[in-house]
């Protein structure tokens, strides 16, 4: 009686065991998974901080009367919320927002486009925020926090994404986006 008892219980078990199992590696799975991400996350805000000092340090080779402000927090529109600019560059010739992507591959974009896309060189794709739109929302930003939005000083306030020499500016349609879109080879003559 007790082995029918032991065998009545084992049957049902080794479904439930199995069912356990496939979760089990499910769960495992994802959290590989999540731990990948987060690590390309944090490489990638480590590619970004690099290139953001390496721009700087361009820009001072510059010379002249500048200022050079990195990773700006501002308040964003809604309360609570805020915007980094990545640089920002005072000058006798005005204010420069400066959004900085540090990135290889081709990028493909539009000025009217939602997000643009980086295919690397293996074939990887990646889509981003439009740029220029993100850039335009650090300039409003800026904007509101000086008390500058509707004045004459508006104008002096330049907005300039740059991408790395990393990586190839493919079919951009930029023209009369209020944005320079440039690497930095072109960003001397954005200055002056």
């Amino acid at each position: 009686m007790i082995q029918y008892k032991m065998r009545w219980l084992e049957e049902p078990a080794l479904p439930l065991l199995g069912v356990l199992a496939v979760c089990s590696l499910f769960f495992l799975l994802w959290v590989r998974r999540l731990i990948r991400r987060k690590r390309q996350e944090a490489r990638w805000a480590e590619l970004g901080r690099a290139g953001e000092e390496e721009l700087a340090e361009e820009i001072r080779r510059f010379g002249g009367f500048q200022l050079i402000l990195a990773n700006l927090y501002l308040p964003g529109r809604r309360a609570g919320t805020t915007t980094e600019i990545d640089l920002l560059v005072l000058r006798k010739n005005g204010i420069f927002v400066i959004e900085n992507k540090n990135y290889s591959g081709w990028i493909f974009g539009d000025k009217n486009s939602p997000h643009w896309m980086q295919i690397r060189p293996r074939g990887e794709r990646r889509s981003f925020y439009n740029p220029i739109w993100q850039n335009e929302g650090h300039v409003n930003a800026l904007l509101r926090f000086l008390g500058w939005e509707d004045t004459k000083f508006e104008k002096k306030v330049y907005s300039i994404v740059v991408f790395s020499p990393r990586c190839t500016l493919k079919k951009m349609k930029v023209r009369g986006a209020g944005a320079k879109v440039i690497q930095p080879k072109k960003l001397r003559r954005s200055f002056f």
